[in-house]
């Protein structure tokens, strides 16, 4: 049903036009607040990327690419 929403329909019709951009915009996002997490959280301490990642996507407010505001 989502995929079907004008909502989506319009944010992916804004994506389109220049989906090279947003995509590069997004990953730049997702770096920054992926390495500020690590750092706050783990300091200089080894961990596992899988870790810190399961840690970013459970708040419920990061960015993630299927995002449609």
């Amino acid at each position: 049903m989502h995929a079907n929403s004008e909502g989506h329909m319009r944010q992916m019709l804004i994506v389109g036009e220049n989906a090279g951009k947003h995509i590069s915009d997004y990953s730049m996002q997702f770096q920054h607040d992926f390495v500020q997490l690590l750092s706050k959280r783990h300091g200089t301490d080894r961990v596992k990327a899988i870790n810190v990642y399961q840690e970013f996507i459970q708040d419920k407010n990061h960015l993630h690419m299927n995002a449609t505001g």
